[in-house]
């Protein structure tokens, strides 16, 4: 069987906003306080592998859900930027692309806020069978925050491997503690690659210096 596409990633869509916080110790009580530096990007773990796979020369599909706002048509229209295939990339009407805001430190310590809304939305209904099968490797991302897809995924894992293709999961954070649900991962099924937890994805970011959302 002919392979049209090396990677497809299922995952979540969405900008980071960057914020360099210095020493700043963030107060509330309307305070305003000054930064070293902040800028937007092409965020989620999903995009930034997806980036990541096609800046090194693969054939990269994402399946993923934004909402119909101006954040979700610039997020979209960067990744394509990067040679990745945005066919399956649906913008939901009436709802809102999520984002997080990712606050560093000197030390490389960082808070990370995430508004999720169109993450958890990706379903399988969203995902198209003869892609899954025309893909020799499916990734998922953001396991814990795919709520739409959680159920599902097992089955399309399976549903790839069965036309051979191999799988992996990265789970991310667990923004409620769901660790104890981690014996239901799907990768960790019959040699399914699994990441844990949330480490540097910045280090793998492509390297563009984008302009924020119109």
């Amino acid at each position: 069987m002919t392979r049209d596409v090396d990677l497809l990633v299922l995952g979540e869509l969405n900008p980071d906003v960057l914020v360099s916080a210095g020493e700043v110790d963030v107060r509330f009580g309307q305070v305003e306080q000054l930064v070293d530096n902040a800028t937007i990007a092409l965020g989620s773990s999903g995009a930034i592998t997806a980036a990541a796979a096609a800046a090194q020369g693969l054939r990269v599909a994402v399946c993923a859900v934004v909402g119909d706002d101006p954040i979700g048509a610039w997020t979209t229209e960067l990744l394509a930027g990067y040679g990745v295939d945005v066919g399956c990339v649906v913008r939901r009407a009436g709802h809102q692309t999520g984002l997080s805001v990712v606050m560093t430190r000197p030390d490389g310590d960082r808070a990370i806020l995430t508004y999720s809304g169109t993450m958890s939305e990706l379903s399988r209904t969203d995902v198209p069978a003869d892609l899954v099968r025309a893909a020799r490797h499916v990734h998922a991302s953001s396991f814990f925050l795919q709520r739409g897809l959680q159920a599902d995924l097992p089955a399309l894992f399976e549903e790839a491997r069965i036309a051979g293709a191999t799988t992996s999961l990265d789970t991310g954070w667990a923004p409620h503690g769901e660790w104890a649900n981690a014996d239901r991962l799907p990768a960790a099924e019959r040699g399914g690659v699994l990441a844990a937890g949330r480490g540097p994805r910045r280090q793998v970011r492509p390297q563009r210096s984008p302009g924020p959302p119109r």
